[in-house]
């Protein structure tokens, strides 16, 4: 899934939904409220990880290549912020008590050049951005196989239960004809958001 934000400087970034099992404890717990972005460096790429309540725990800057901008909301500690200033981590609040998607994009393409965006998943974040209509394309790689499991979250998983009607497939484009790699099928569509709740207030949990 990618989405281009409006900045006019160019950039990449992927956002990551990768987790440690060792969370931060903070020692006064004390909500850092409204604070300005940090920028600790620019880079040409940037891995993205939502951490609402600013528990994770991060080694360096460094994730696999890319720099990483960690997007918070003003419910995480102060301490946080000061860890991850120390290890040289960029950081922006968006939204008092939950993410706000919409303006993480906003902000991530004006104070990090971001232009275009990969979803890594899980489906949780991916149904986030799809309800708010940020979701510009998505490439879905289709592999021979039956999974039986219960419970196994979906693409696109835990969606406002409100909303009883799927995206329509007419509002649904292909831009691209399937390409077989090695016994699977890659293919490429844009969903055009019809049908969905669009809100201001665009929200993820971590």
């Amino acid at each position: 899934m990618s989405r281009r934000s409006k900045s006019g400087s160019r950039g990449s970034g992927r956002w990551t939904d990768r987790r440690h099992t060792e969370p931060i404890v903070s020692a006064s717990n004390t909500p850092t409220g409204p604070q300005p972005v940090f920028t600790a460096r620019r880079a040409v790429s940037y891995a993205i990880s939502v951490d609402t309540l600013g528990k994770l725990r991060w080694s360096s800057g460094d994730l696999d290549g890319d720099h990483l901008v960690c997007v918070l909301s003003e419910r995480a500690p102060a301490d946080y912020l000061t860890i991850l200033r120390e290890k040289g981590i960029s950081y922006l609040l968006a939204g008092e008590s939950s993410v706000n998607l919409a303006e993480t994009v906003d902000q991530l393409g004006e104070h990090f050049g971001i232009r275009t965006l990969l979803l890594e998943g899980g489906g949780h974040i991916n149904a986030a951005f799809l309800q708010v209509d940020l979701v510009d394309e998505v490439c879905l790689l289709v592999v021979p196989g039956v999974d039986g499991r219960r419970d196994i979250p979906t693409i696109f998983d835990g969606v406002n239960p409100a909303r009883d009607t799927a995206v329509p497939p007419s509002s649904n484009r292909w831009s691209s004809v399937p390409t077989i790699l090695s016994g699977s099928a890659t293919q490429w569509f844009d969903p055009k958001q019809k049908g969905l709740e669009r809100s201001t207030d665009a929200k993820a949990q971590s």
